[in-house]
């Protein structure tokens, strides 16, 4: 007779069929086990074809460092470009440990994943206690190639869809073809551009998308 605690908690379950669901992150699991009872406990492990076993985790303030790491070196100077919520100056350490001590108040649900000691993919929902939460996504630039944007995004929006959002928003600059072209397979639609002020306090013009759970009528 199977156990109950041996069976995942629904949660996880739903999470694990939609990142399941999605071909080109199905082709590259090895292996899989989720846990967790919501969105703020969520746990991953993960073997994915190419590179090796990966644990994805919600962000915690002990992470600043690696965090640090990860964006400084593990992203080029172009990534950060792209990528830039944050001031990549002298305020750095400063916003990374504002936001990984005070995300949860914030309503910025925030992951990591993890090979062994390194982050390897920064990911996140704002405004997530809002109806149409904003999702942002980095990836250490020798990890691209391999379809971990499939299962990051994926995770993502399932834990939207677990959690009963509307919608889900993104902007991206428009030099970010492969991102693009990304957001566009996972169901996100080009829906207009729109000045935002990234985190060093620059004004600029980027591609605003929505993935939609509500079709509008």
């Amino acid at each position: 007779m199977e156990n109950s605690s041996d069976r995942p908690h629904p949660f996880a379950g739903r999470i694990e069929d939609f990142i399941r669901g999605n071909p080109a992150a199905a082709a590259k699991i090895q292996h899989i086990e989720v846990t967790g009872s919501d969105a703020w406990d969520l746990r991953v492990s993960v073997g994915w074809a190419g590179l090796g076993d990966m644990i994805i985790r919600r962000a915690a303030p002990e992470d600043l460092s690696a965090l640090r790491e990860f964006l400084m070196e593990g992203l080029s100077d172009h990534s950060r470009f792209l990528f830039a919520p944050y001031p990549y100056e002298d305020d750095l350490g400063a916003a990374l440990e504002a936001v990984l001590s005070t995300s949860e108040e914030r309503n910025i649900l925030l992951y990591h994943a993890w090979l062994g000691d390194k982050i390897i993919g920064h990911f996140f929902l704002g405004r997530f206690g809002e109806a149409i939460p904003d999702l942002g996504i980095a990836i250490a630039d020798h990890c691209h190639g391999i379809k971990l944007g499939h299962l990051f995004m994926t995770l993502l929006v399932g834990v939207c869809a677990t959690a009963g959002k509307e919608a889900i928003d993104l902007t991206t600059n428009p030099q970010n073809h492969a991102g693009f072209h990304l957001y566009k397979k996972i169901g996100f639609e080009h829906i207009g551009d729109r000045e935002i002020t990234v985190g060093n306090g620059i004004q600029r013009t980027e591609h605003e998308m929505r993935y939609r759970f509500i079709k509008p009528v």
